[in-house]
């Protein structure tokens, strides 16, 4: 297993980026006997009757509203739901969540909560990042988040070797988005033929993601796909593959970067849009690592399904009955 471990982590994106071991890691034990700080954090961020409900602990009789925040009662509440939270001597463990959509599939960062009598798994989609829109629900400190939903290419982009596209990223917890992407490269090749960029818009910062799997990750394989017969005649290029209409894609974003990085940087206040007249003949946007779709055994996978931090029952793996089973054999 370490050696796993050891040697999965040189195929990271970059060196800061998060890994299995890492997430495996994660240590949310009580230090002591004050309330650990997770536990603060998750009351704080979640609001006292969510947090109540995910333990099952009963609130105080009462009329109307909850204390006030800062109030002694409020503090009191808060008090009394953390010691009670502590007796269960289970902490919870930061884990993925991949679940089915009506496009294609989520990937999510999360936690698995054990209330005493069961295990309840709560999704952390983002986490807070000033200025950015690209949140969504709730962030509990200390734990990571972060989350990429992912939609099958076929049949609005092409056939795209009946690949999937990364549509939507919401803000990660600086160094785990890597790992997310490679978990949602594994899944998407077990259940089509790989991964691949956004077809229309992908920013700077995301190309650099595809960039570095394209020349940068041994463990990670390429496939070329073609621009569509529709696209190819509205800017006057050339399909790669004319009689095989099964790798016929999308190609906007790798022609817009192929014009330029100021066509293709789509969230800089210099980007500039274009028409078909301003594509230059034999343009080479197949160069792009946008233009490919990538592809990778399930090591990630099979290292969080062996550690028991994921929950994904589109692969058969149900964890709250995994860990259910665990907590039945220690007790």
């Amino acid at each position: 297993m370490k050696l796993l471990f050891e040697s999965w982590r040189k195929f990271t994106i970059e060196e800061a980026a998060k890994s299995v071991k890492d997430l495996a890691g994660i240590d949310y034990k009580n230090a002591g006997g004050a309330p650990p700080s997770w536990m603060l954090d998750l009351i704080r961020d979640m609001g006292i009757e969510k947090a109540a409900k995910l333990y099952n602990v009963p609130l105080p009789p009462r009329k109307g509203p909850l204390p006030p925040k800062g109030t002694k009662e409020h503090g009191q509440i808060v008090s009394d739901i953390a010691n009670l939270v502590m007796t269960t001597k289970i902490p919870p463990r930061s884990i993925i969540i991949i679940y089915g959509t009506t496009k294609g599939f989520a990937i999510t960062y999360g936690a698995a909560f054990f209330d005493g009598k069961q295990i309840k798994i709560e999704p952390f989609f983002s986490t807070d990042r000033k200025g950015s829109d690209m949140t969504r629900g709730i962030t509990i400190s200390g734990f990571p988040a972060g989350s990429i939903e992912v939609i099958k290419a076929k049949p609005k982009f092409g056939d795209c070797e009946g690949g999937y596209i990364t549509k939507m990223t919401y803000n990660t917890t600086k160094g785990w988005g890597p790992l997310l992407y490679d978990i949602a490269m594994e899944y998407a090749t077990s259940k089509g033929s790989g991964l691949m960029s956004d077809r229309d818009m992908v920013s700077g910062q995301a190309k650099k993601v595809w960039d570095y799997y394209q020349n940068n990750r041994s463990d990670v394989k390429a496939t070329q796909l073609d621009i569509d017969y529709e696209e190819a005649r509205k800017y006057d290029l050339k399909q790669l593959t004319p009689n095989n209409d099964k790798d016929d894609c999308e190609q906007l974003s790798s022609v817009s970067y192929a014009m330029g990085n100021k066509y293709g940087e789509w969230e800089k206040d210099d980007w500039q849009s274009f028409s078909a007249k301003d594509v230059i003949k034999d343009l080479p946007w197949k160069k792009q690592s946008l233009s490919k779709m990538y592809s990778k055994d399930a090591t990630n996978i099979s290292l969080l399904k062996q550690n028991s931090l994921i929950h994904a029952p589109g692969l058969g793996i149900d964890l709250d009955k995994i860990l259910l089973k665990k907590l039945g054999q220690l007790n």
